[in-house]
């Protein structure tokens, strides 16, 4: 039997992507599919090829772990936005506080707006604080948008509660 593929397409939302693909490689007869994944947005698609990179091939052990056990998962608490109210086109600077994680922390610490179509990966600023900046898109309509804030162990294990911080776009 040959090996399967499959495509993403709209593969530049990460959180999709990850929990598609995480869908995907629970089979154990797909653990050496191809996947490919394909977005019009190249810089969102560079985001979810942090996730999956190209020509890697991937190896999962399917033993069962106890997802979402509060002893392993990430503590993200202080949560903050500044601006918090902005016209399309200011940027924004996101900022969290993430802790533990059994097996140590994954790089990937995202804040994302699924109503605004943004996610941002966070970066280290010093100790357990994380910070990103975004441009809000000059197309965005005059509202309220929530983000969320997610972080990952290199065990698997991933923030049961989601600090949660309110951008307010005002008309320009």
């Amino acid at each position: 039997m040959s090996r399967p593929k499959i495509t993403l397409v709209g593969a530049g939302s990460t959180v999709f992507a990850k929990n598609i693909i995480g869908d995907v490689l629970s089979f154990p007869e797909l653990a050496d599919c191809t996947i490919s994944l394909y977005d019009i947005d190249e810089e969102r698609l560079a985001t979810s090829k942090i996730v999956l990179k190209p020509g890697q091939t991937y190896r999962f052990d399917f033993s069962l772990i106890r997802l979402n056990d509060p002893a392993g998962e990430p503590q993200l608490s202080d949560a903050a936005i500044s601006p918090d109210r902005v016209t399309p086109g200011e940027q924004v600077t996101f900022e969290v506080t993430v802790k533990g994680g059994e097996g140590g922390l994954s790089p990937e610490v995202i804040a994302a707006s699924p109503r605004l179509g943004r996610m941002v990966l966070m970066e280290p600023v010093g100790g357990d604080r994380y910070r990103a900046t975004v441009i809000i898109p000059s197309e965005s309509v005059p509202g309220d948008y929530s983000f969320a804030f997610f972080a990952a162990s290199n065990a698997c294990y991933v923030n049961s509660v989601f600090p949660m911080v309110t951008l307010y776009i005002v008309q320009a």
